[in-house]
């Protein structure tokens, strides 16, 4: 079974993040998506941060519907920074998956990839899946020694960010998040949610 790993803070999972995942899918090079969300990001800053558990079960809300994804708390348990290249080690120890795993990275964190913990042991254990987020290319340079492609996903117009700013307007997110998702945040009045 071939895997791939997708991380992020999802902070909230939106609509965007489910539909590069059915994406990673519909490619067929894989047929498993890792949803991972990190505790504490190694190189971003969560802006009003909400407890991690909340995180987690927006992210089961979120992607477990999808066939041949599930979602993986390793970095939740585990809490405090989360670095790629460990729990890259820990999800194929665990889950018994020899070879490369795929990871999906969004391509606005490609020029940065060199200053990952361990970048140079990291590239030799993954296959970079790299979507788009707009219609701008990637210093392919960056990329040397690593076995990547992309992704040929749809472009959203929408973000974490843009769905919290209008949780604290109290504006409607229903269009921008799975219909759980937006039932639970305002719910537990997640980002300010009025």
């Amino acid at each position: 079974m071939s895997t791939a790993c997708f991380g992020g803070t999802f902070d909230p999972p939106h609509i965007g993040h489910e539909m590069m995942v059915r994406e990673v899918l519909r490619t067929g090079a894989w047929n498993r998506v890792i949803v991972i969300p990190v505790s504490q990001p190694a190189h971003k800053e969560i802006e009003h941060p909400i407890d991690p558990s909340d995180r987690l079960h927006m992210s089961r809300l979120a992607f477990e519907p999808i066939a041949g994804c599930v979602v993986d708390d390793t970095e939740i348990v585990r809490g405090g920074v989360s670095y790629t290249v460990e729990t890259v080690q820990e999800i194929k120890e665990r889950r018994g998956i020899n070879g490369k795993i795929g990871m999906v990275i969004g391509f606005d964190l490609v020029p940065g990839l060199p200053t990952w913990k361990h970048w140079e042991k990291l590239k030799t254990q993954v296959h970079l899946i790299i979507a788009r987020r707009d219609s701008r290319d990637v210093d392919r340079s960056v990329l040397e020694g690593c076995e990547y492609s992309f992704l040929d996903n749809p472009l959203i117009e929408t973000s974490s960010r843009m769905i919290r700013e209008k949780c604290r307007r109290g504006e409607p997110i229903d269009a921008y998040v799975n219909p759980a998702v937006a039932a639970y945040i305002r719910e537990r009045g997640l980002y300010g949610y009025i």
